[in-house]
Parts: structure tokens; C-alpha cells; sequence
């Protein structure tokens, strides 16, 4: 294991990290801001936070240090992902691509997990370019699923910390590779649960950096599993031992909550059961707890670049790799192209760079490694199908995206687990394919969500939804117009974007999408 150096205590509360500038300052500027030309970054990805429960979760003060950083960066008010899963959202976070484009389609199978994005881009990816343009990195927690082989170590890092699967759900009893060397944590409660020691080992890293002498600027990627469920416990996810008690929050019951009507849906959701309202709320509860420390593990973080002196120089992003549904349209978890499953937080804080405190155009996880390979002034080695924020930060966007693919491919389409929130075994629902393109506001397709089912078996349209998002229409996609007489002109200029986006690539979905 990496040499322990100490936790470093800093008070970091509400308010407490406005140190980028001063009180009342934005971000850096001038001279301070040449100093920050090769800055720090940390992104931290949660897995599977949804925007709701992460707003109830700050409106609760129950996340100070991710409050409290951020309080002086930027949030991004339309952040959504290309694909609403685990590895395809990762894939698309260290290569810049559509899932389309990387092909990693699935968590494991022929067609996804950690062997497929290994294989097409173990030699180019978001690491690799970081080392090239100077970087010490670091992964810490969860990887790309289905990394297994605790002995290996993916090109790229200069630390390697990687959850080892079948364990990676586990709050106790899992395994960490240290640089290719597995390690497995037990079960003590305080000692190995495994948020908290992910926040050692991250901080570890940044203390150790600067000790050894080494002055490279440093690329640290935190995944920590919250507010994912445990593998093991298919009730809810464990929080660390002193979030226990934490309040409960009334779940949240919109119109979609449990749909009654769900005629307009696609012909395999018809028969969906409702989920189990109480087991929802328990859930929902126990998400909001576990990410309690993740906020700790921010917290620490942050403490130990302040430690370093570096705090001014340092880039960060939160962000999350799909959202949640909780019962919306009878379902519990992801994958699906509603707006709880591909809306995402994502909020960034970046020396040098006097942001705007919200910004509200559409942004996507496509955006994330053309972003910081933009602010590490590193060089993708891909033809990326994002951009960079930094222009939506800085006031010089001219143009900026209007609409997007979303997806879950045919080669991943079959089982797809989803608990009714019942105390028996969990179902698992067979999920159809299909492929969406998502509008913003460009005056005549406003907010609106194209898609099309594919059955599971060949490649004939099955079913197809249209749903008009704006708040005096259906901002909780209840009634699908796509058989409405009045949106034939729109369904179809939204099959036309949609049939361009299915396969752009090689630097052209940008020009599509705008």
C-alpha cells in the first residue's frame, strides 16, 4: 500500500472554499490566472446520482464540501449523457465519443465492459493524453465495469487504484488493485468501508506527489460507487457508519411517479407493474446517505490540495454517469431515454476563469474529456464527437449545441435488471434498443425528445414516442405526441436529425448537432 501521510482537517463547510479569489471574486485573473496555464484537475464521478435526489440532497445540507466548493464554479443546468449505463457513460468520459463511436455498448457481453474499451483504447484515451501533455494521474474507485484482473494495470496512470470486480458494489469485503497489486478490505466497520478508503488513497496520492519531489501537474480521477446499490443488498446501498441516522427525506411523487397511464409508452413498458412506493422511499434514502461521504471524501481531497498550496491551481468537475428513476414510468433504475435517467449533475470550478454561476446550454459526458484535455492543454488522440466547456465559460461560444443522440444500442439490448422494489428476489425485464435525438431550444423544435424502439430480434421499429418537454406541455413525459396530427412536421425533422446523428462521427457530429 501507498505510505499513509496523515489526514489532513480542514473546515470546509458551507461557504468555507471560496479561496480561488477571495470573498466576492469568481475565479482568478491577470497574473494569477498565467499561473494556472497547466492547473490540477480533479473530476469526481458519482455512479447513478440522478439531479433530483442530488438537489434534495444539497437543499438538505447534507453535502457541505461539494456546496461549498462549488460555490464559486459553475453548474450546468442541461447536462446530460449520450447513454443512460454505466460503461457506455465511462467509455464516453475517457474518449470524448458517442457510444455509437466507441462501441463499448453494454457493462460486459460482447459488446461491452472493460475488455471492449480496452481493447479499441487502451492505447488512446483520456490518461494517455494527460501523461503525454505532462500530467501525474491517478484513478481512484470504480474503472470501466468488468475490470477483473487486479494484476493489471491500464496504460495511462501513474497510480493505479482500481475497484476490482465482481467486488466493486461492495461497501465491505472488496478488492482494490494498488499499481497491480490486489489488496482486499474486510469488513470493520469504520476502517474499510470503502468510500472512505478511496478518500485515502486519493489523498495519498496528492500528498505523496509533491513529498516524492515530483512537480508535474496532477490529473486525479475519483469514482467512488455511491449512490449505485450494493451488488449483495438489492434494498439499497450501505452508508458509512456515521450517516446512519440521517434524516429522511420525503421521496419525490411527480406525475410520473408510478405512471397510471402508460398506454403512450412503448409496448414492453405496458406491462410493467407499479414499483413498491415504499421500498422506493427507502432507497431513495438510503442514495441521499451514501453520498454523504462522498462529500467527506471531496472534503479531503480538497484539504489535502490546500495542504499542498495548490488549491488556487486547481481544476474541478463534479459529475455523475447516468441519472435514476425511482419510479418514474413504473421504473427503478436507468437506461431509458427519460429525463431522470439522462439528465446528470455536473458543476465546474476553474482557476483563471471568471464563470458564469449557471450556465444553460446543452452540455454532454461527450464534452468531459475534450474539456479537460482543453484546460490541460493536452491533445486527444481521437477525432472527438464533444467540445470543450471552456467557451460557455468564458463568454466566447458563438454557436453551441441544439440537439443530441441518445441511446441503447441493439448489440447490448436483452436483460436488463430492474427492481420493483419488492422484498423478494429482483425481476429482470428484457429492454428493446432504441435511439432518440433530444432538442433544446431552437426556436421551432423546442425541447423535445424523438425516439424509436427496435425489437429485440431484427431491426423493424417497434414503437415511437415524441414527447414535448416544455413546462405548459409535458415537462414529466406523460402523453406521446408522436401520433399528434400538429407535430407531423416536427416528428419528422426530428427523424431526419435523428437518422444523421445514428452514425456521424470523425469530427462531424458537432456541425449535426448545432
Amino acid at each position: 500500500m501507498a505510505p499513509r501521510l496523515g489526514r489532513i482537517v480542514l473546515s470546509l463547510t458551507l461557504g468555507g472554499l471560496a479561496l480561488a479569489g477571495g470573498p466576492g471574486t469568481r475565479g482568478l485573473h491577470g497574473a494569477a490566472a498565467a499561473a494556472v496555464s497547466s492547473p490540477n484537475i480533479v473530476v469526481l464521478l458519482a455512479d447513478d446520482l440522478d439531479v433530483v435526489s442530488f438537489q434534495a440532497a444539497v437543499r438538505a445540507g447534507f453535502l457541505p464540501n461539494i456546496t461549498g466548493l462549488f460555490a464559486s464554479g459553475t453548474t450546468f443546468r442541461q447536462s446530460f449523457v449520450s447513454e443512460a449505463l454505466c460503461s457506455p457513460s465511462r467509455a464516453t468520459f475517457f474518449t470524448g465519443l458517442y457510444p455509437h463511436n466507441h462501441r463499448v455498448a453494454g457493462n460486459n457481453g460482447p459488446h461491452g465492459g472493460f475488455d471492449n474499451f480496452y481493447r479499441d483504447f487502451g492505447d488512446n484515451n483520456l490518461a494517455l493524453w494527460m501523461q503525454a501533455a505532462g500530467y501525474r494521474t491517478a484513478h481512484v474507485g470504480k474503472f470501466v465495469n468488468g475490470y477483473e484482473d487486479g494484476t493489471f494495470v491500464p496504460r495511462g496512470w501513474d497510480d493505479w487504484q482500481g475497484l476490482v470486480d465482481p467486488t466493486t458494489y461492495r461497501m465491505y469485503d472488496y478488492d482494490v488493485s494498488n499499481n497491480g497489486h490486489p489488496v482486499h478490505y474486510g469488513h470493520r466497520l469504520v476502517k474499510d468501508y470503502q468510500t472512505d478508503v478511496l478518500a485515502g488513497l486519493a489523498e495519498d496520492f496528492v500528498l505523496s506527489s509533491r513529498a516524492q519531489g515530483d512537480t508535474r501537474p496532477l490529473f486525479l480521477s475519483l469514482a467512488p460507487v455511491p449512490p449505485h446499490r450494493e451488488r449483495d443488498d438489492f434494498d439499497g446501498i450501505r452508508p458509512a457508519p456515521r450517516h446512519y441516522l440521517t434524516p429522511r427525506l420525503p421521496l419525490p411523487r411527480p406525475p410520473s411517479f408510478n405512471e397510471e397511464d402508460m398506454s403512450d409508452k412503448p409496448g414492453w413498458m405496458q406491462k410493467l407493474a407499479p414499483v413498491d412506493e415504499a421500498a422506493m422511499a427507502r432507497l431513495y434514502n438510503q442514495r441521499i446517505a451514501s453520498m454523504r461521504a462522498v462529500d467527506d471524501l471531496l472534503g479531503r481531497v480538497v484539504a489535502a490540495v490546500a495542504a499542498i498550496g495548490e488549491l488556487e491551481r486547481t481544476a474541478f468537475v463534479f459529475a455523475s454517469d447516468n441519472g435514476y428513476l425511482l419510479g418514474k414510468h413504473r421504473w427503478e433504475a436507468k437506461i431509458l431515454l427519460y429525463e431522470e435517467a439522462i439528465r446528470v449533475p455536473l458543476m465546474m470550478r476553474v482557476p483563471g476563469t471568471a464563470g458564469p454561476a449557471t450556465v444553460d446550454e446543452i452540455v454532454l459526458n461527450n464534452d468531459l474529456a475534450p474539456t479537460i484535455a482543453a484546460l490541460a492543454g493536452a491533445t486527444p488522440g481521437l477525432a472527438v464527437d464533444g467540445r470543450s466547456l471552456l467557451p460557455l465559460l468564458d463568454g466566447t461560444a458563438t454557436t453551441w449545441r441544439r440537439r443530441f443522440e441518445v441511446t441503447f444500442p441493439p448489440q447490448v439490448a436483452g436483460p436488463a435488471f430492474d427492481d420493483p422494489g419488492t422484498e423478494a428476489a429482483p425481476t429482470f425485464v428484457p429492454v428493446p434498443p432504441f435511439f432518440a435525438v433530444r432538442s433544446g431550444d431552437d426556436g421551432i423544435l423546442s425541447d423535445l425528445i424523438y425516439a424509436e424502439t427496435i425489437a429485440l430480434v431484427g431491426s423493424v421499429v417497434t414503437d415511437r414516442e415524441l414527447y414535448d418537454l416544455r413546462a405548459l406541455k409535458d415537462p414529466f413525459q406523460l402523453s406521446s405526441r408522436h401520433a399528434d396530427p400538429s407535430y407531423l412536421s416536427r416528428r419528422l425533422q426530428l427523424k431526419q436529425h435523428l437518422d444523421a446523428l445514428r452514425t456521424c462521427g470523425n469530427g462531424t457530429c458537432e456541425a449535426l448537432e448545432n
